[in-house]
Formats: C-alpha cells, structure tokens, sequence
C-alpha cells in the first residue's frame, strides 16, 4: 500500500487574503472619490447661483444708471422678462441705491442672493453687502 504525502501549503489562503484586502482598498478609494466629486458638484452649483445673482444686482445698478426708474423709489425686475427665477429688486432711498439679485426655484427656495449698494450721487462706486 502507498502512503499519500500531504503537505499543508498556506500560499492558496494568502491569495485569497491579498484579494480581499485590494478589493477593499480599491472600494475604500473609489467611494471617497465619489464623495469628493459629490461635494465639488454641489459647490460649482452653488458658485453658479452666486455669480448670476451677482449680475442681476450689477444689472440692476445699470438699469438705475440709465434712468430706469422714472421716480419710483423701488422697482421689481425679471430677467429676462416673464422669468420668476431670476429676480432683480433696486430700492432707492435718501442716499443709496440699493440693487438684490435673486436666483430662485420655481417652488421658490432662494438659490442665490447678492447685494449691492451705491451712493446716489456716484452710482460707479458700488459695494457689496451680501450678508
């Protein structure tokens, strides 16, 4: 009768091991990946809003520069006209001129908001005051 040589190799354990822990690395990697372009999305979406609501209150400030405003002290504008989502509001007090732009949803949550403000007798020489 022959006697059957067993030898215990651990290298078939290792192989599987060694996957499992490339795979879980690889996993760990790919998910922060996908949370870092989440996050980069949401912030280049919320610098879009920022900068439209910017030129609808720098637009606003033309609109009063070129007499837009014919005597009334404050005047709602949608740019373009008819559009509720981008709103322009110019409010004209003693001194200043005051110019909100307003990017909203149509449910009407505010996206974007800036203002700016500029002396009545030199309206070039504006200033932002977004809070």
């Amino acid at each position: 009768m022959k006697q059957l040589n067993y030898k215990k190799t651990f290298k078939s354990g290792i192989v599987l091991i060694t996957t499992l822990l490339i795979l879980t690395i690889l996993f760990i990697l790919a998910t922060s990946f996908i949370e870092l372009m989440s996050k980069d999305y949401f912030f280049s979406g919320h610098q879009f809003y920022q900068t439209k609501a910017f030129y609808l209150a720098k637009s606003g400030l033309t609109y009063y520069q070129n007499g837009g405003l014919e005597g009334a002290a404050s005047k709602t504008i949608q740019i373009p006209i008819g559009d509720p989502t981008s709103i322009c509001e110019i409010n004209v007090d003693a001194l200043t001129v005051t110019c909100r732009g307003l990017v909203k949803k149509e449910s009407g949550e505010i996206l974007g908001e800036r203002i700016i403000q500029a002396r009545l007798d030199s309206p070039s020489n504006w200033y932002e005051i977004t809070r």
